[in-house]
């Protein structure tokens, strides 16, 4: 999973891909979103008094991490459908709910999306 991180430009690395664009105070563009950042690229930010950027970082998360988000999305999702009850639509649009939810947490995981047939 990607996020966003705003990073200190002295801890910057080469190789970061810039997660949203760089402007100076003119509002001239610096460097274009999705940049992948290099050694002159970082200096040159320096140079122009660049104090941070935001950069796309790779989230990793461990098998009890993606099981306690889990679990806690399946709790939300059954209070809100609480009172549902068992008709298709409800039970259809309860799913939905839940994959949108579960792949909005891990996009393009398929783990994530492995979930529980509806609580009773």
């Amino acid at each position: 999973m990607i996020r966003v991180e705003t990073v200190v430009l002295e801890d910057v690395k080469a190789g970061m891909r810039l997660a949203a664009s760089v402007y100076d105070p003119a509002g001239k563009i610096l460097l274009a979103k999705n940049a992948q950042l290099n050694e002159n690229m970082i200096a040159s930010l320096s140079r122009r008094g660049v104090a941070h950027v935001q950069v796309e970082v790779e989230a990793f998360f461990s098998g009890n991490d993606i099981a306690l988000q889990k679990e806690q999305i399946l709790g939300r999702i059954d209070h809100l459908f609480r009172k549902s009850g068992d008709a298709p639509l409800m039970v259809k649009l309860r799913e939905k709910v839940l994959e949108y939810r579960l792949e909005a947490f891990i996009p393009n995981n398929p783990l994530a999306l492995s979930f529980p047939p509806a609580r009773e």
